[in-house]
């Protein structure tokens, strides 16, 4: 009897917790300008006559270090250090061909990547800001290694035709 009646009560603490609502993170003004910049650009970013970005991919790197240096034990010497990076992938066409894996002379593999730094302080319209610049770059970039991509596999497609005699 304990068995079934301990069975029921674990089933019904499952269900509960299923179905409450999850638990969220306090929303920080990082993830809010990330999160509002892919709407928007998801939505608009496009110039005429090119292709709409299909994925657009953000990472900001929050690094803090610090580093002390001793002699005789005395310190001699401390820095600190706090940094943020993003970097803003941008990629147009389509799942089967798009502007990503393509080296170009000019600027190599990361064709589509642009980088900026971060504001530190959590000015919500600062960091959107740079997101916003670093996006219209990477996908600038994006649209010309398409260009450069597109026209490179039609002309070895032109130039795999043997004639035959």
């Amino acid at each position: 009897m304990r068995t079934t009646s301990a069975s029921a009560c674990l089933a019904t603490l499952g269900l509960l917790l299923a179905l409450s609502p999850a638990p969220h993170a306090q929303e920080t003004p990082i993830l809010s300008a990330m999160r509002d910049e892919m709407t928007r650009s998801m939505a608009d970013l496009r110039m005429k006559g090119e292709p709409a970005p299909y994925y657009i991919e953000y990472e900001i790197d929050d690094i803090s270090s610090m580093r002390a240096i001793a002699r005789l034990g005395g310190v001699v010497d401390d820095v600190s250090d706090h940094s943020r990076t993003l970097r803003v992938q941008v990629r147009v066409g389509d799942y089967q061909f798009d502007s990503s894996r393509f080296v170009t002379q000019d600027r190599g593999a990361a064709g589509a990547v642009a980088s900026a730094t971060v504001p530190l302080d959590d000015h919500y319209d600062a960091i959107r800001r740079e997101i916003w610049l670093a996006t219209d770059t990477a996908y600038k970039r994006a649209v010309t290694v398409f260009a450069k991509k597109k026209a490179a596999f039609q002309n070895r497609a032109a130039a795999d035709q043997i004639p035959r005699t």
